[in-house]
């Protein structure tokens, strides 16, 4: 148990403030990048910029501020500033410094009506973000500021005090995205503050104890530690600070210990943008892995996130990342990386993904982005479970870590996923990476698979389990892959439907049988409804049902049922969606 600091002995906070100002400008940051995802998206030169505008977040008791405070900072800076540096100097470390608190309070407001662009009534006649530039050009603030961040027992003070302090180096950071004078001064302060956040994690981890003097102190200090990443981050100024091990070990810190920044779905995209900082540093604004990316991932997962948080408990972050229902589109696929990327760099991670459950909710994150996605953006999330996949049984089977493959079979449904990868592949012509050669080389990797297990006991779960993906995947795949040949966009096409083919064969399928098979099952389906809520979803439909003409892959009872279902989710899953005019109230039904 954590010794209490003084403060904690003799004060009782002032609840009546809360700030905003951090979030705010992550709003400003986002608002003339965003879009909504109804629309086209952008090319994701870098990716993050679809950041919606901020719900009020969860209100941290803050104290007062003193406006006259405020005032003597614009009219007597240097006096005030000088006495702001005695009250530090002559503090009680740790303990009650309410001069000190309150200055620093006043300081942080004018930080925070810069970003928040609202008017505070002595500052009308003002530019508070003039203010931040002379008090780091002329005041040397950084430099103070710096020493304030690097103390050991910085975290262990004053809640407000931290989150006060933070809410000017925000403003700071903030104002070096313009001013590189400001960048310039402003780098060791930034680094200096990582540095320490890494050092002493553990006073940013929540403490129930500590909570009973300080309602979520430490929440609050993550918080504004998060938002100065986050804007370092999506302003792309991180990679100016330069030490990237040090802001990325920060990242991990602020999202590794702050799984309630995901409960709502605007701050999710923050925490996923951290967690992808964390995995890929700067070179999440290169689309092309590189030698020295994976260098650098190998290296912090084995030295940083082992060590200090181990297997087990970062598996089950990511897992609590990835089963978010809100997760979807560009923070589905970068969480998805993320989880695909860092598994494969130790066999730690591998043995354990196994009893995490990690495989399959990977799955469903991927299958959450099919079913609810925007129109083709499968390949954005799959190519990376792909990947993992193929990864995984090359390595994993036969070896030590034989449990990552076992679960992949069992909860992974590996031929289904194949089969998906080269589905999509052909529509979706071959974006975000999904090649035909990561396809041919998945393939390939599925067919030894196949043919390891398909040499076990027939009593084996694990061969039934393998028998029955492919039984399942294979002749439909197989049919789709052979009419789709003429449009094909590459060469390889052919050589995909000649390994498809024999993995069937390989095990002992007979195209015959199946087809007869594949086509009872059709000849089954023309006669249910498609929309699950309809009684003729499972009852033998007493009248003809109809294709839907925008994909005819869907068949309705009648014209109701299928404008229900367009409702609820056809809409976007029908190919007919790029076409200029909706089935939306029209019959869309035919024979």
């Amino acid at each position: 148990m954590q010794q209490l600091p003084p403060w904690a002995e003799d004060v009782v906070h002032d609840t009546v403030a809360v700030t905003n100002g951090s979030q705010a400008e992550l709003e400003g940051e986002c608002e003339s990048e965003r879009e909504t995802e109804s629309q086209s998206e952008p090319e994701p030169e870098p990716e993050y910029s679809d950041f919606e505008q901020q719900e009020e977040p969860l209100e941290i008791p803050r104290l007062d501020v003193d406006f006259e405070l405020v005032d003597s900072l614009h009219t007597q800076t240097r006096e005030t500033m000088s006495q702001w540096r005695a009250l530090y100097s002559q503090r009680r470390r740790c303990g009650t410094n309410k001069e000190l608190w309150s200055l620093t309070r006043a300081v942080a407001k004018i930080g925070q009506s810069n970003l928040t662009k609202k008017d505070v009534p002595t500052l009308r006649e003002k530019d508070p973000s003039r203010l931040i530039r002379v008090l780091v050009t002329e005041h040397d603030l950084p430099t103070f500021l710096e020493d304030v961040v690097s103390q050991d027992d910085f975290f262990s003070e004053y809640p407000d005090f931290i989150m006060s302090v933070l809410d000017v180096v925000i403003a700071i950071a903030v104002q070096a995205k313009i001013d590189p004078s400001v960048l310039k001064q402003s780098r060791g302060l930034v680094v200096a503050l990582c540095e320490n956040a890494w050092r002493n994690r553990a006073l940013l981890a929540d403490d129930e104890t500590m909570d009973r003097y300080y309602p979520y102190g430490r929440e609050g200090a993550r918080r504004q530690l998060s938002y100065m990443m986050v804007i370092l981050i999506i302003s792309l100024t991180a990679k100016s600070y330069g030490h990237e091990r040090t802001l990325r070990r920060a990242s991990l810190v602020c999202w590794f210990y702050s799984p309630e920044a995901e409960e709502k779905a605007d701050t999710l995209k923050f925490s996923v943008v951290l967690l992808d900082y964390t995995v890929r540093g700067n070179f999440a604004t290169d689309r092309t892995r590189t030698d020295g990316e994976a260098n650098a991932l190998m290296e912090m997962m084995h030295q940083d996130v082992l060590p200090v948080f181990g297997s087990k408990p970062y598996l089950m972050r990511l897992r609590t990342t990835l089963e978010n229902p809100d997760l979807i589109n560009k923070s589905l696929n970068w969480a998805v990386s993320s989880m695909t990327r860092s598994v494969i760099t130790h066999p730690e991670f591998l043995s354990g993904i196994a009893s995490t459950g990690l495989i399959k909710v990977g799955m469903e994150s991927v299958n959450r982005q099919a079913l609810k996605g925007l129109p083709g953006t499968q390949s954005d999330s799959l190519v990376h479970l792909l990947g993992m996949y193929t990864a995984i049984m090359k390595i994993a089977f036969g070896s030590p870590h034989q449990a990552a493959c076992t679960a992949l079979i069992r909860e992974g449904s590996p031929v289904e996923i194949v089969s998906r990868a080269l589905r999509v592949c052909v529509e979706e012509n071959q974006s975000s990476g999904l090649s035909y050669d990561m396809c041919l080389n998945a393939l390939r990797t599925l067919g030894n698979c196949a043919l390891c297990t398909n040499n076990l006991s027939t009593k084996s779960t694990l061969r039934k389990a393998m028998r029955q993906g492919v039984r399942e995947e294979w002749y439909p795949t197989l049919v789709f892959l052979r009419r789709t040949a003429a449009r094909a966009s590459d060469s390889q096409h052919n050589r995909v439907v000649s390994e498809w083919k024999r993995l069937g064969e390989d095990l002992e399928f007979d195209e015959g049988v199946q087809k007869a098979l594949y086509e009872r099952e059709l000849r089954k389906a023309q006669r249910h409804c498609t929309r699950i809520a309809c009684r003729y979803h499972q009852e033998l439909c007493p009248v003809r049902v109809r294709a839907c003409k925008g994909c005819y892959e869907v068949r309705y009872c009648s014209s109701p049922c299928q404008r229900q279902d367009w409702k609820e989710g056809h809409k976007s899953r029908c190919k007919r969606l790029n076409e200029p005019t909706s089935p939306e109230g029209d019959d869309e039904t035919d024979d």
